[in-house]
């Protein structure tokens, strides 16, 4: 009897240990990297550098960050849409020609592959060429994406000259997604000059999202990433709903937006 004792606290004080990664799980987690904008959706464009371009080159060496540290990934879009086209299959959901995959149907595709973080990847823009800094927002009412998002910019603040704290917003629909902590990472903003040399370099976008994957480490040491228990699809395009509908308020209050 002691023995089995002895033998199950040993179990048990390894699973404590385990690393967040593979925590209590036959897969590890699946992180979804959404590269915003796409396609005919250009997103901001300055100094003759797209928007949607470097979102998608970042993206790409994010998630080749969180493969080697063990985790699953799914781009929502990527060149020639192949891959797009790929993780829709068997869903209501498609991505066109032009690569270019709506709001509506990077929220739900999380939903349906049960990803544990949803990261959405972007860059800013403001009147003020001087301002620069990577950012990081989340869903406004949701605590874990709350701690996601100081996870992810304690890193991120590296690349900044004095710490940003995250900011809850209503102007991104795609952080109404309670059952998933998800945050957008804005990685600096294009009207920088300076920044938007070093945004169009691969060494730079490789060291930020180094930063980035080793924020969804230190937030999943705390918050081991489990999947959502279930598949509430009818929840998540009502919450998608009331969230555009915030979005749109929220531009026309003249705040701008996001995607």
């Amino acid at each position: 009897m002691l023995a089995s004792a002895l033998v199950a606290a040993a179990a048990l004080t390894a699973a404590r240990t385990a690393g967040p990664v593979h925590a209590a799980r036959s897969l590890p987690p699946l992180v979804v990297v959404d590269p915003g904008h796409g396609g005919k959706d250009g997103g901001a464009m300055h100094g003759g550098v797209r928007e949607e371009a470097i979102n998608l080159e970042a993206a790409r060496a994010l998630a080749a960050a969180l493969k080697a540290r063990g985790y699953r990934v799914l781009l929502t879009r990527d060149i020639g849409c192949r891959e797009a086209v790929a993780a829709a299959a068997g869903t209501d959901m498609a991505a066109d020609r032009d690569c270019r995959v709506n709001l509506r149907d990077r929220v739900l595709r999380a939903a349906y592959r049960r990803a544990s973080v949803f990261l959405s990847v972007h860059c800013d823009h403001y009147v003020l060429p001087s301002v620069h800094g990577p950012r990081t927002y989340y869903g406004r009412g949701s605590e874990l994406q709350r701690e996601l998002a100081v996870s992810v910019q304690r890193q991120l603040d590296a690349f900044r000259d004095r710490p940003f704290r995250p900011m809850a917003s209503d102007h991104f629909v795609l952080l109404a997604q309670p059952q998933v902590p998800a945050v957008t990472v804005e990685l600096g903003f294009l009207t920088n000059p300076r920044e938007r040399r070093l945004l169009s370099t691969a060494a730079y976008r490789r060291q930020l999202a180094e930063a980035v994957a080793r924020g969804v480490d230190d937030f999943a040491r705390v918050h081991p990433l489990m999947p959502p228990p279930s598949v509430d699809v009818a929840g998540v395009e009502h919450l998608w709903q009331v969230a555009r509908g915030r979005a749109h308020a929220a531009a026309r209050g003249g705040a701008g937006g996001g995607a």
